[in-house]
C-alpha cells in the first residue's frame, strides 16, 4: 500500500473513532443548495450505477464472517419511560455469519450480541438466526443456557422456532451488516428486496452535491432524499463507486454514520475489509452526542460455494418450541 493510500485510511478511520467529538457535525449540510452544473454529477451517477451492476452479476453465493466490538455511551439511550441508560459506558462484542444465495436468493444470518431488555433493565446476550429461503421466513432463537430450576421464562433455557411465513417484523439485512451487500452492489440498501438480489436504482433518484474533502482523494457525494431521512453517500471511484461513508441526516440532524475501508481482491473487486457505525443522539441539553459506536472486522469471505437447501429453512426438532405465526 503506496503512502497517499494509507494516508488516506488512516484519515477515513479518524473520522469514525470513538473519541471523535460529541458534538459532531457533517462537512456538509443535508440541506445545502445543489450545485448549478449538473454534469458532472450525471457522469458520476451513471457510472457508479454501471459499477455496481457489473458487481451485482461477479458471483453467485457469498459466505461472510464477521466480528466486532461495540460500545454503548452513558445514557446513550433510553429505556420505556424515557430514562436514559445505561448508568455507564457498556461494552460488548459481536458476531455474525452469513450464508447468501445471490442466484434464487436466499438468506441465513446468524447473530450474537448484547441487547437491552427493557422488561428486566439489563442488557442480554441474545443469538438470534434469520433464515430466508426464497418463500418464507424463519426465526431461531437457542437457548440461552441450560435449564437451571429457578428461571420461569422458558424463553431463556428452551430453543425456540417462530414460523414466520410470508411475514418479516425485522430486516435480515441490518444496519451494521450493510458493507456486506455494497460488495454486491445492492445500493440503495433501503430498496433491496430479499426477493430478488439484484437492484437497478434510478439515476434520478441522486442528487449529486459535489466532490468530497480533497484530503481524503478522489470522492464524490450524492444524497438519496426519502419521506424523512436523506441518505448521503460519499462515492469512490477507487472502489467500484462504492461509499466509503454514508450518513443518515434527519431534518438537517445527522443520526447516524458508517464508514467503511475496502481492500482489493485478486481481481482487482473491492470487498469490505472493516467498517464503523457510529449514532448520534442529543443530550438533555440539546447538544449533539456520541449514543453507540460499533466496529466490524471481516474474519473470512467465500465465494461461489455450493449451498445446502437445509442452510435456509429448518425443521423443527424435538425439545424446540414452536411459533407458527403464519395464518395470525
Amino acid at each position: 500500500m503506496d503512502a497517499s493510500r494509507r494516508r488516506w485510511l488512516q484519515g477515513l478511520a479518524a473520522t469514525a473513532a470513538v473519541g471523535i467529538s460529541h458534538s459532531v457535525a457533517s462537512s456538509l449540510k443535508a440541506d445545502d443548495p445543489q450545485p448549478a452544473d449538473s454534469k458532472p454529477g450525471e457522469r458520476v451517477v451513471a457510472e457508479a450505477i454501471a459499477a455496481w451492476g457489473e458487481l451485482q452479476s461477479r458471483y453467485r453465493s457469498a459466505q461472510y464472517e464477521v466480528t466486532g466490538k461495540g460500545i454503548v455511551h452513558r445514557h446513550g439511550l433510553q429505556d420505556q419511560d424515557g430514562n436514559l441508560i445505561p448508568v455507564a459506558d457498556y461494552h460488548f462484542g459481536r458476531q455474525v455469519k452469513y450464508a447468501i444465495d445471490l442466484t434464487r436468493p436466499r438468506i441465513r444470518r446468524e447473530a450474537t450480541r448484547d441487547l437491552f431488555n427493557l422488561s428486566d433493565r439489563r442488557f442480554e446476550t441474545e443469538t438470534l438466526h434469520d433464515l430466508f429461503d426464497g418463500k418464507e421466513y424463519q426465526q431461531y432463537y437457542p437457548a440461552r443456557h441450560a435449564f437451571d430450576g429457578k428461571t420461569a421464562n422458558a424463553r431463556y433455557w428452551q430453543p425456540r422456532l417462530v414460523l414466520r411465513g410470508e411475514k418479516r417484523s425485522q430486516l435480515i439485512v441490518r444496519a451494521i451488516d450493510i458493507p456486506l451487500f455494497w460488495n454486491h452492489g445492492l445500493l440503495p440498501i433501503g430498496s433491496l428486496k430479499h426477493t430478488n438480489l439484484s437492484m437497478a436504482p434510478a439515476a434520478d433518484a441522486f442528487r449529486y452535491v459535489g466532490a468530497g474533502p480533497e484530503q481524503l482523494g478522489d470522492l464524490h457525494i450524492v444524497r438519496l432524499p426519502s419521506q424523512r431521512t436523506t441518505w448521503e453517500h460519499w462515492l469512490s471511484p477507487d472502489y467500484a463507486w462504492l461509499p466509503i461513508r454514508r450518513s443518515a441526516f434527519h431534518e438537517g440532524t445527522e443520526t447516524s454514520r458508517l464508514t467503511v475501508q475496502y481492500k482489493r481482491q485478486a481481481d482487482g473487486t473491492p470487498l469490505a475489509e472493516s467498517w464503523t457505525l457510529t449514532t448520534f443522539g442529543v443530550d438533555p441539553d440539546g447538544k449533539q452526542t456520541v449514543s453507540t459506536v460499533d466496529r466490524c472486522r471481516l474474519a473470512s469471505a467465500r465465494f461461489d460455494g455450493n449451498l445446502a437447501d437445509v442452510t435456509f429453512s429448518m425443521a423443527p426438532g424435538p425439545g424446540i418450541d414452536v411459533d407458527d405465526i403464519r395464518k395470525d
